[in-house]
């Protein structure tokens, strides 16, 4: 096993559908209370200009993120999302076999950093940002991601996690039954300590998206190692 990020959690928050905020994934954790089949996120703290801009991908990451993200240019930014906004550009591609002309607004919302490129402008956070698609190991990809980014010198890197289920026009593809979000700030030291490490003898198969095993996980105190397995390789998480 080779350690490959040591990094601290400083601050952190997360929504499922009916589930948002610490405490709610505390109880969620412990069994306590279940996800909703449909639920929008709170919102409330995001200007209403800005609320009417964001789509169902867009708004559960304002809800994670917004008291996260800071003015000025000390934070860095790691979006990941796997499939990204697959029914606006699925809609789009319509259009496009249609005949049909695209719309400006619709495009430019359709792009992997759309809701990173709108919620840093808001904000006014100067920081780089880094829009991450990768497989299921998502969170693994943007943790080391951010721990790079650390070690060269960023003082901060608030990474961002969000999917949807995919439309049913996918639904031959290995899919998520649930939407999520999740934004940790990260640090080199300042907050709850966390430990990715490559562990390929890993034998606990991922039954369900990375970020939900690990937000189970890391919700319940994360007293105990977790050890996820997709395909050949495996990640070890310790707190």
């Amino acid at each position: 096993m080779n350690s490959v990020a040591r990094v601290a959690v400083r601050r952190w928050n997360a929504w499922l559908p009916g589930i948002q905020g610490q405490a709610a994934c505390a109880q969620w954790a412990a069994g306590e209370r279940a996800p909703a089949e449909s639920d929008q996120p709170d919102v409330a703290a995001v200007p209403a200009m800005l609320r009417r801009r964001l789509g169902p991908l867009g708004k559960p990451v304002a809800a994670v993120a917004w008291d996260m993200l800071e003015p000025g240019d000390h934070q860095s930014l790691v979006f990941a999302s796997r499939h990204g906004d697959q029914a606006k550009t699925l809609q789009l591609l319509s259009e496009i076999g249609a005949g049909s002309p695209l719309s400006p607004a619709a495009f430019s919302m359709s792009v992997h950093n759309a809701t990173a490129g709108l919620l840093s402008i808001a904000k006014k956070a100067t920081g780089p940002h880094t829009a991450l698609s990768a497989n299921s190991r998502l969170l693994s990809a943007a943790v080391i991601e951010a721990y790079g980014q650390l070690m060269s010198g960023a003082r901060a890197v608030v990474c961002v996690l969000y999917d949807l289920p995919l439309p049913a026009d996918y639904s031959y593809h290995d899919n998520q039954s649930c939407a999520y979000a999740v934004a940790l700030e990260l640090t080199l030291e300042e907050g709850r300590p966390l430990t990715l490490a490559a562990c390929p003898s890993a034998d606990l198969y991922m039954q369900e998206p990375e970020v939900i095993a690990w937000l189970r996980w890391w919700s319940a105190g994360a007293e105990r190692a977790l050890a996820l397995k997709d395909g050949a390789g495996g990640w070890l998480w310790q707190s």
